[in-house]
C-alpha cells in the first residue's frame, strides 16, 4: 500500500468494485467520500448515483440550466 491511499479507502474501493460495475478511479473517489463522510461534488452523477450511502448534494447540470434560465428572464 502506498502512502497516498489509506488502507480504509483502499478496502472500501475494493468492496465497491466487487459489488458494482464501477471503474477503479471512480471507486477510489467514492470510497474517499464515504470513508471521510463527506458529500461528493461532481458533474458526473451518472457514475456515482448507484452507490449506496454516497451523498451527491446537487446536480450541477440542473443548477446551470436554472442559472441560465433565471438570467434569461431577468434581461
Amino acid at each position: 500500500m502506498n502512502s497516498y491511499l489509506s488502507e480504509h479507502i483502499a478496502e472500501r474501493a475494493i468492496k465497491l468494485r466487487s459489488e458494482l460495475p464501477i471503474k477503479l478511479p471512480d471507486a477510489v473517489i467514492a470510497a474517499t467520500a464515504l470513508v471521510l463522510r463527506v458529500p461528493l461534488l461532481t458533474r458526473n452523477h451518472r457514475d456515482f448515483q448507484k452507490i449506496p450511502n454516497l451523498t451527491l448534494p446537487w446536480n450541477l447540470h440542473l443548477y446551470k440550466v436554472w442559472v441560465v434560465s433565471w438570467r434569461f428572464h431577468c434581461v
